[in-house]
């Protein structure tokens, strides 16, 4: 399988878990992964779809994973942060997010995340995140909700 086939069975996994199919997606990522164990976006991938899931503790190793074949993936590290601050692993979640910042630091979303989970220990902290993730989409839905 090559490059552009294995991106087309990316894409597609991807486009399948927007709508749900995750049995489907699960299995064009396990074909991905069976021909290129250490291909980043498939392993990130199938990390979130465990995130989706609620399943934090199988979603942590693919992210890690993914994170030490490709450390410069901005969601990544996002994903990281999310599923850290979902097991209660705040500091590790704070790391993660200010990363991801690193890598993309007009990533309002991430901003929003870090704002998310600063409200737990640093609510001067969380509003300035969540004032930067609306400076940066002042229509985001997310941030507003949270910071509304």
């Amino acid at each position: 399988m090559n490059k552009s086939e294995i991106d087309a069975l990316i894409q597609q996994a991807s486009a399948l878990m927007e709508q749900q199919h995750y049995p489907a997606a699960e299995r064009l990522l396990e074909q991905v992964l069976a021909e290129d164990g250490e291909q980043s976006d498939a392993l990130a991938l199938a990390g979130k779809m465990a995130a989706d899931r609620r399943l934090w503790f199988k979603a942590l190793p693919l992210l890690e994973r993914a994170i030490a074949i490709n450390p410069g993936v901005a969601w990544y590290w996002n994903l990281h942060g999310i599923v850290n601050g979902e097991l209660r692993n705040t500091e590790v979640a704070y790391q993660s997010f200010v990363q991801a910042l690193k890598l993309n630091p007009n990533a309002y979303n991430i901003w929003g995340n870090l704002g998310t989970l600063c409200m737990k220990f640093d609510t001067d902290k969380a509003e300035q995140c969540f004032l930067k993730a609306l400076e940066l989409n002042p229509n985001d839905t997310y941030t507003l909700t949270n910071f509304g």
